[in-house]
């Protein structure tokens, strides 16, 4: 015989209340998964529909669960609501709040003391009450529940101004109720003096300082120094909830303050576009918060409502008082600071749901014998009523308030898409997380993380072993909330693989990982970083992750004279306050004392809008040498500062070789810091050099020359090149090869993109055909058929590793899809057709393979022997 005891527990069938603690879980998620769903079929907030099931299950409806009961469920709604509160205090912006401390101090006195005045008017006057009981009414209806927050928050208002100023409030209220419910409980007792508010005041202070004051450091210290993997992240963050909220009401608070203190105090510690935070907001979403809204609809007593009037009668004044008092607050208040008709409606709707802290103040009321079971009742049904409304209207006005947002939003490029090369598995979750916190709120732009693998042998076995680590990148940052889409590449070099996934992708930041040391031989960082900064026009961004970075407290930015004059300072400047913006960090900015004002100005005009300081450095010069980096440094660097070089690439305006190893110098001085190089993206240019118009095509390239269209070149639309490191405008050979290019390109940036990635080619890999004639060759989604370009200078043009002086310049252009197999056997049919050629003006004219072939061996030596067959271009 089956032992069904064992699954439906020792109650017999049929009895109801539910009492089995496996059963009444079951029921709890079916009620979180249906109750949302129904909700927004009828076009409400989910909240709602969480609150209407747990009062349809109630004791007074099906009577399926009832706390009285069942313990678990009392305790379930506690642990909700003070998980609700930490996450408020967790999700605020830090820096608006600070802000705003003052808006949320006046508003919080006026939206407490509105309905306390209006409280204890109608309740002398109309309800017939004493003024204890008036008094405590008062503390019912001035304090409030954040039940509409997540509403907010899903909105992508949870960091609006109206949203900060109401979060910071319900600490002010709840404190002011807290107050006066203590009074009037020492009223009672007839204990009410001057010692009193001293041992009160002292505990209020101790508790309060001990949070602000030791928890910061605390978590830090955890953060930092803790080898902590992400569920233990998550458990410390549960220890710290439960640990304060326990020790808030051993000094006579409520818990819930010690609960939104808690999420205040680790505020900067966890940002809210981390890993961390996306775990704690999932099992916030998926858990805590759903029980405290099912718990409050169990506290609906139908029975009682159906059977009294007098109820009725309460429950509408009291609703009254709390949507009158908190309703003329809220929009006086949103009049004051500014917001809009949407923005005061917003904070009705946040700071009028009263919750289970509001119950638990009246049945010290009715212990203390100033309420009767009807009062107790009514305050029922304001919960329920309040709770329902609270929500409906923050949806109504948020959309609305979301709108305004999405209108008066700036249109100036974010952060775009960003690509993170992962080499190192120790390091791939910091730099996904430093990615995240760079993207801009809102963004649906993926994230790439990327692998790539050199070619060669044994390549799928790399392949498959860099695919975990690809695995546990997209791991974090789905638990982040941020999309994400892996990629790998196979390369012989793979620099090229980072450079040609950064142009497919249409990534326009790329970061990357740096082991914060560089050898005496290395230009900077080292070869492979140092090839990439030369070879991709992307902003790269540079990365030694010593420390964790959510324990960052100040973001440092350092930058070299004329680095706001360089093209992509707005972008990246965007970048630095982005990620100042997403960490809660105060951004400090140390700029050449000459360049100061032109930076403030720059910096005021980029979004987005946080704040920041320009402090002046006078002696650049000194951190030029690593010996003087530090003490120079010593004084304006922090311990838990997170430093960022604003660098220049080679051969830009604020280039300059003294400080090209500023990073290194950096990296040596504050071992224990954490540090950004970011690097300006470089754009093409929009318009021929002086160099080039030196050039004379009709005297310097052979008439032969025609421009030839372009495929999809009348769609005014530049073909996108791979990325390739700027030359020098003035470098003969450069101005050379552009000139030979230009005539068959659509416009002067795609000619000094090719040109640039030719001689990239010609700077690593120099080749000769012949004796003078230099080979350069590359890639470019321009032709769907390899191109030639062959020109004859009349002067010799120096070229770096070259042992004749160059006076012919012959270029191969493969298409973007072509294979390295096709490619090289390409170059060795230009190469056949220059040594069996004769003289190489005669191949000037040439545009295609089969046109050099035929020029070649026209024009071959005729020694009596047959001429060479003509062979078959490969195909793109």
């Amino acid at each position: 015989m089956p032992n069904h005891a064992l699954l439906l527990g020792a109650m017999p069938a049929g009895t109801l209340p539910i009492t089995d603690p496996v059963l009444v879980f079951a029921l709890l998620m079916l009620i979180l998964l249906v109750a949302p769903a129904l909700s927004a079929r009828a076009r409400l907030p989910g909240v709602v529909g969480l609150i209407a099931a747990g009062a349809l299950v109630g004791p007074s409806a099906l009577g399926l669960l009832d706390p009285e009961r069942v313990p678990i469920l009392e305790t379930l709604r506690t642990l909700g609501l003070l998980y609700l509160m930490f996450l408020a205090g967790l999700s605020l912006d830090f820096a608006q709040f600070t802000a705003l401390r003052t808006r949320s101090l006046g508003y919080g006195l006026t939206s407490f003391v509105a309905p306390q005045t209006l409280a204890v008017v109608l309740g002398l006057n109309l309800l017939d009450m004493s003024w204890l009981a008036a008094l405590l009414l008062g503390s019912i209806c001035g304090t409030h529940t954040l039940v509409a927050l997540p509403v907010a928050q899903r909105l992508g208002l949870g960091r609006h101004p109206a949203v900060t100023v109401v979060a910071g409030a319900t600490l002010v209220c709840d404190g002011l109720g807290l107050t006066v419910l203590a009074a009037v409980a020492a009223a009672m007792a007839g204990q009410i003096g001057l010692s009193f508010w001293v041992v009160f005041g002292a505990k209020l202070l101790a508790f309060v300082g001990g949070v602000v004051v030791v928890l910061p450091r605390v978590g830090r210290w955890v953060f930092r120094r803790v080898p902590l993997q992400p569920a233990g992240e998550l458990t410390f963050l549960l220890l710290v909830l439960f640990g304060t909220a326990w020790l808030a009401s051993l000094a006579g608070l409520a818990p819930i303050v010690g609960a939104f203190l808690a999420g205040l105090a680790l505020n900067r510690m966890v940002p809210s576009a981390s890993g961390i935070m996306g775990r704690v907001a999932f099992v916030g979403d998926a858990l805590f918060v759903p029980f405290f809204l099912v718990g409050v609809g169990l506290l609906v007593d139908f029975g009682v409502l159906a059977k009294s009037g007098q109820v009725w009668w309460l429950a509408a004044v009291f609703v009254t008082i709390v949507l009158v008092g908190k309703g003329a607050a809220a929009l006086g208040a949103a009049r004051l600071f500014g917001h809009s008709a949407h923005g005061g409606w917003l904070m009705v709707g946040l700071s009028s749901p009263q919750a289970a802290g509001t119950l638990a103040v009246t049945f010290v009321g009715l212990d203390l014998g100033l309420f009767d079971a009807t009062a107790v009742n009514a305050v029922v049904l304001l919960i329920l009523v309040t709770c329902l409304f609270g929500p409906w209207l923050t949806d109504r006005a948020g959309r609305k308030v979301a709108l305004e947002e999405e209108s008066a939003a700036h249109t100036d490029e974010g952060a775009g898409r960003i690509l993170i090369p992962l080499a190192n598995p120790a390091t791939a979750g910091a730099l996904v997380d430093i990615a995240i916190l760079l993207r801009d709120e809102g963004a649906q732009d993926p994230i790439h993380p990327l692998t790539v693998v050199r070619d060669g042998r044994g390549v799928e076995e790399q392949v498959a072993r860099n695919e975990r680590m690809l695995g546990e990148a997209v791991l974090h940052a789905v638990a982040a909330g941020a999309p994400v889409q892996p990629a790998t590449r196979v390369d012989l070099n793979p620099v090229h693989g980072i450079v040609r996934a950064a142009k497919e992708l249409r990534s326009s930041i790329v970061v990357i990982g740096w082991s914060g040391v560089a050898s005496a031989g290395d230009r900077i960082f080292g070869s492979v970083l140092d090839q990439l900064l030369d070879q991709c026009q992307q902003m790269v961004i540079v990365c030694k992750t010593a420390a964790a970075i959510n324990g960052t407290e100040r973001v440092v930015l350092i930058t070299p004279p004329l680095a706001d004059r360089e093209e992509g300072f707005e972008r990246a400047a965007h970048a630095v306050k982005a990620l100042s913006k997403s960490l809660d960090a105060e951004l400090v900015v140390l700029s050449h004392a000459a360049d100061r004002d032109r930076v403030d100005a720059r910096l005021r005009a980029t979004r987005p809008a946080t704040a920041y300081s320009v402090q002046p450095l006078q002696g650049f010069e000194a951190l030029e040498d690593e010996l003087t980096t530090r003490s120079y440094l010593a004084g304006l660097i922090k311990e838990h500062d997170l430093l960022v070089v604003l660098a220049a690439r080679r051969d830009t305006l604020a280039w300059r070789p003294e400080l090209a190893r500023l990073p290194a110098h950096l990296s040596t001085a504050f071992p224990g810091h954490s540090l950004l190089a970011l690097h300006p993206a470089q754009a093409a240019a929009e318009a021929e050099t002086s160099a080039v118009e030196e050039v004379s095509t009709p005297s310097e390239l052979h008439p032969a020359i025609k421009p030839r269209p372009l495929a999809g070149s009348g769609t005014g639309r530049r073909p996108r090149l791979a990325p390739a490191a700027a030359t020098t405008p003035t470098e003969p050979l450069a101005a050379f090869v552009r000139g030979l290019l230009a005539p068959s390109l659509p416009d002067a940036a795609a000619t000094h993109e090719l040109t640039a990635r030719l001689l990239q080619i010609a700077r690593e890999h120099p080749a000769e055909v012949r004796p003078g004639a230099l080979f350069l060759h590359a890639h470019a989604p321009l032709w769907d058929e390899p191109r030639i370009f062959v020109g004859r200078s009349p002067e010799p043009l120096p070229a770096p590793g070259v042992a004749h002086p160059v006076r012919t310049v012959v270029a191969l252009v493969s298409p973007e899809g072509q294979t390295p197999e096709q490619h090289l056997q390409n170059l060795a049919v230009v190469a056949r057709a220059f040594l069996r050629g004769g003289a190489d003006e005669r191949l000037v004219g040439a545009r295609t393979l089969a046109e050099l072939q035929a020029l070649a061996a026209s024009s071959a030596p005729k020694a009596g022997d047959a001429k060479p067959p003509v062979e078959t271009p490969t195909p793109a």
